[in-house]
């Protein structure tokens, strides 16, 4: 199938395509933040695959920084005690 946009496509990590940096980031950042839902206890699977996948995305450093800074500020301070 062709491309309509003459704007360069990129596949992200999981093959999507992306046609701004702008596009990536905010996929990254939902991605991101959609895994970090499922941390609702200490658990060390998914904190190594949340580990894993930030590791995979460092270009997206700042989209998962944001990501975890968001879902902390969103959980109820009495979930920590």
């Amino acid at each position: 199938m062709l491309q309509s946009s003459s704007a360069p496509v990129k596949p992200n990590v999981n093959g999507h395509n992306v046609h701004n940096p702008s596009e990536k980031r905010d996929q990254d950042y939902d991605e991101y933040r959609r895994a970090l839902c499922d941390l609702t206890f200490n658990s060390k699977p998914i904190i190594n695959s949340l580990t894993f996948l930030a590791q995979e995305s460092r270009p997206a450093a700042s989209s998962i920084v944001r990501a975890v800074d968001d879902h902390l500020r969103s959980v109820r301070r009495s979930s920590f005690f």
